[in-house]
């Protein structure tokens, strides 16, 4: 899909393709078989785009999602939880269908409501910061030029997952560029929410990110260096001596973006909670086992939450 997408680009204005990476892929593009047309590229990048939300849905229907329905259920019961997914798929939606997303719920597909949104900053709330399968574009009228909207079966969302009408050199709301998606509604909505929910959150879960995005690992960046950084929670799955021992890109960002001392203050928790490694100044807490792991050994996470206060 990239690749297409690349030179596709290419096709339409050789001088301004892929600015980032033109010096590398300059001798590529000088060799581009003919029948390589803009159309034709459009046609396989349309295709790839279509394969990738149906991949993605089937992919989101295989596990079973109980246990996420558990660890959030309990947490809201105590606190105003807000989600921020990086992902396409829907595990938490199907988790947690009535979770606030920002769109009409009383029919599919659903409008965002930019007029309400700002005002349910305490409701419960699942936002996709890069884009969901559920979010595409419905029928020619319905809303404005190129504007997204919620459907509940994803069945109906993929029918115009590949829709270009805009004209944009990216697939209307599927960025190749992460930060460029934060740039459209309705991610920028969540975007500029999302900073205000790090900065005032008491408890701050990071769960299976790779610590690879910028516009992300600012905003954590930002609330954990400020003088009332909130508790940090980083649930993930990787190996103690594998990810410090040689100092990993995921490991420099857990000390300059996270905040936390993992050489010089991480010790395991001692008690009821083995697995865990906790800061010397308990501002932060790890567990490397995955998130499987821990929804089994943490069956009530509300209690877990005010244990680490």
């Amino acid at each position: 899909y990239h690749v297409a997408n690349r030179l596709m680009q290419h096709a339409r204005d050789p001088a301004k393709a892929a600015p980032e990476f033109r010096p590398v892929m300059q001798p590529f593009f000088a060799d581009l078989p003919p029948e390589l047309t803009e159309n034709a590229l459009h046609v396989l990048e349309r295709a790839y785009l279509r394969h990738l939300f149906k991949i993605i849905a089937e992919k989101s229907l295989a596990p079973d999602v109980s246990a996420i329905a558990a660890f959030v259920d309990d947490l809201r019961r105590h606190f105003a939880v807000r989600i921020y997914s990086l992902n396409y798929d829907d595990l938490f939606y199907r988790a947690c269908p009535d979770l606030f997303t920002g769109f009409s719920g009383a029919k599919s597909p659903g409008r965002f409501d930019r007029d309400t949104f700002f005002s349910m900053r305490e409701a419960d709330a699942l936002f996709h910061l890069h884009g969901s399968i559920h979010v595409s574009y419905t029928n020619p009228g319905a809303g404005e030029f190129a504007e997204l909207f919620w459907f509940d079966e994803v069945s109906e969302a993929i029918k115009s997952a590949d829709y270009s009408g805009s004209g944009r050199d990216q697939g209307d709301g599927t960025f190749i560029e992460k930060s460029a998606s934060v740039l459209s509604m309705p991610h920028s909505f969540y975007y500029s929410e999302m900073l205000r929910d790090v900065m005032t959150c008491d408890t701050l879960f990071v769960i299976g990110y790779g610590l690879g995005d910028p516009h992300v690992n600012e905003q954590l960046k930002t609330a954990r260096a400020g003088p009332n950084p909130p508790r940090i929670v980083v649930i993930d799955y990787f190996d103690w001596m594998e990810m410090f021992g040689s100092v990993s890109p995921k490991a420099r960002h857990l000390i300059h973006t996270l905040r936390i001392p993992v050489y010089e203050s991480i010790t395991a928790v001692p008690g009821p909670r083995p697995g865990w490694r906790q800061s010397v100044s308990d501002s932060a807490v790890i567990w490397s086992k995955g998130f499987v792991d821990f929804l089994k050994e943490t069956p009530d996470p509300a209690d877990f939450v005010r244990a680490i206060a």
